[in-house]
């Protein structure tokens, strides 16, 4: 039973000690994850309506 005991405290004790640190960590992380936005697709296709004739007539025009 002693050595159960002898393990256990110690463990608790990190467990008790580390965990603010732990949550806190994770709170930065969803934070960090919230400023951060959105992020664009993984193959690198655009999100919304593709660029019309207008939109590369203009870009096209000299100045």
């Amino acid at each position: 039973m002693t050595t159960i005991l002898d393990v256990l405290v110690p463990v608790a004790l990190f467990v008790l000690l580390a965990l603010p640190s732990l949550v806190g960590h994770a709170r930065e992380r969803a934070v960090d994850r919230q400023l951060r936005g959105p992020r664009p697709p993984a193959d690198g296709r655009r999100r919304g309506p593709a660029p019309g004739p207008a939109a590369t007539a203009r870009a096209a025009r000299p100045v």
